[in-house]
């Protein structure tokens, strides 16, 4: 590379608000959480530059190896043996905003402010691997420390000229519905939106714009001086090119919305009490509720201000949807297959030994102990090609008003009597009228008629109510029913 090279380029700042949770995890945890989200020398939330370059590096493959992909290896670089090139593209960590919606510095911020604080403490995200029991898999318990949603981040990215690709066409992936980054993407964590971009173009044998590079501020939470960068209009250029011309980088994602409709009450556990006010017992005292369904704060923007929400949302997560409809299309993969159970007296301790290939083709596969890489970690297995977000509903200035309340008591399997101190109660949503819009991405550039055919008749299942969402099915809990409306053609037809 020339010093030619490096005179020649496109430089934007840019602001991202996550829509969901976000989790770029570090190793190990802290002895309270298992998993935790990476922090700046504040103990902040941020977000590694690596990781913006990851997901744009493996969206510009098109589905492809990254490091095969002819345009991917332009404008990001690679090494082949003795030969190779260097990244095109250059992009800083992410700096997280105050209340004031502005970066502060890695070094020296404080947390008194209300937003930086509630953002430092983070949100706590509860998970259990099911087994095809519908049980809890060996110990499989574990709990995850994330960035709460409406964080917002900037960082600055530099594309050279020698990259062969215009910066506003990197930008484009930002705004996309299946995008998402760090850990559980496809479980709805980590999708983001831009929310502000500016930046220009400079050729550095100009004087003028020597003199701009010159006095431009290297740190991103320092001030721009005005007129040095102007505003982009990236949702503009993020259309497709007019004219008729092809998109300069193809979708393998089809997009969508899922609409779904409680038919009653539902119920998906949380285990953070969101400020819900005690409740009367028979003999005039007050309780605490023993179950209430999962909610979250998070932050909001309004005027250039921030502030954390004053009430909680509650949640319909992206991981609960996921682990139904994954074990739906494991049920529906063996009917196509015709794969049945034993008839003989072995069928009530059958289980598989492994998962069917359609489940993982669509949802994923972990790899285990026995797959190390060079360091001795665990490999990571391929990706899931469903992508789900996060569906939240407003919580009412009462919260009763949103909840019916249920009274269980455990009963001795022998007397059929009542247990001492078993009696607890539950609460469950009731919202009449409730409509969850849920998005939802498919890439199903490989997928062959029989996979699409199982993903589709679980989406079905779900979409006319013989799916039930959450805890306690068996109870009556969680009947659900809608529809699926995709941007495009529906991607799992048949063709």
């Amino acid at each position: 590379m020339s010093l030619a090279d490096q005179l020649r380029f496109e430089l934007a700042r840019v602001t991202i608000e996550t829509r969901s949770p976000l989790l770029i995890g570090v190793e190990g945890g802290d002895g309270f959480h298992d998993a935790l989200f990476t922090t700046d020398a504040n103990g902040l939330p941020t977000i590694p530059g690596e990781s913006l370059a990851g997901i744009l590096r493996h969206a510009l493959a098109e589905g492809r190896d990254p490091s095969t992909a002819e345009r991917c290896k332009k404008a990001f670089g690679y090494q082949d043996g003795d030969t190779g090139d260097s990244s095109a593209v250059e992009i800083s960590w992410a700096q997280v905003h105050g209340s004031d919606d502005r970066p502060v510095a890695f070094r020296g911020a404080t947390l008194d402010d209300e937003v930086l604080a509630f953002l430092a403490a983070g949100a706590i995200r509860d998970h259990v691997r099911l087994d095809m029991n519908g049980v809890a898999y060996e110990g499989a318990k574990f709990d995850e420390l994330v960035v709460p949603a409406g964080a917002r981040f900037t960082f600055e990215i530099r594309v050279l000229e020698r990259a062969g690709l215009p910066l506003h066409e990197l930008l484009r992936f930002l705004d996309r519905p299946e995008t998402a980054i760090g850990r559980g993407s496809r479980r709805g964590l980590g999708h983001l939106a831009i929310v502000r971009a500016v930046g220009r173009k400079f050729d550095l044998t100009r004087p003028e714009d020597r003199k701009i590079w010159e006095t431009l501020p290297v740190a991103v939470h320092l001030p721009l001086p005005r007129g040095y960068l102007e505003p982009l209009d990236h949702r503009d250029k993020l259309q497709p090119p007019a004219g008729g011309a092809p998109e300069p980088i193809a979708r393998q994602w089809h997009s969508g919305v899922l609409e779904l409709s409680p038919m009653g009450t539902w119920y998906v556990g949380g285990t953070i009490d969101p400020g819900l006010p005690d409740r009367p017992r028979k003999d005039g005292t007050l309780k605490t509720s023993d179950r209430f369904p999962m909610a979250e704060r998070f932050v909001t923007w309004e005027g250039g201000q921030g502030r954390v929400s004053a009430r909680h949302r509650w949640l319909l997560p992206a991981s609960s949807l996921k682990g139904a409809l994954r074990h739906r299309v494991a049920f529906h993969a063996r009917r196509l297959s015709r794969q049945f159970a034993p008839g003989d007296a072995s069928s009530p301790g059958w289980a598989p030994e492994a998962s069917h290939p359609f489940e993982t083709y669509w949802f994923g596969q972990a790899r285990g102990d026995d797959e190390l890489d060079a360091w001795g970690r665990e490999r990571q297995g391929p990706p899931g090609r469903v992508m789900l977000s996060d569906a939240c509903i407003d919580m009412a200035e009462s919260p009763d008003k949103d909840l019916h309340a249920f009274e269980h008591v455990s009963l001795d399997r022998f007397t059929q009597g009542p247990i001492d101190g078993r009696l607890f109660d539950e609460l469950a949503l009731n919202k009449p009228g409730l409509k969850l819009k849920i998005p939802i991405a498919v890439a199903d550039s490989s997928a062959t008629p029989e996979e699409r055919a199982a993903l589709a008749a679980a989406l079905q299942d779900l979409c006319e109510g013989r799916l039930w969402i959450g805890a306690a099915g068996s109870r009556g809990h969680g009947e659900l029913r809608g529809s699926i409306k995709w941007d495009g053609p529906d991607p799992l037809a048949r063709r």
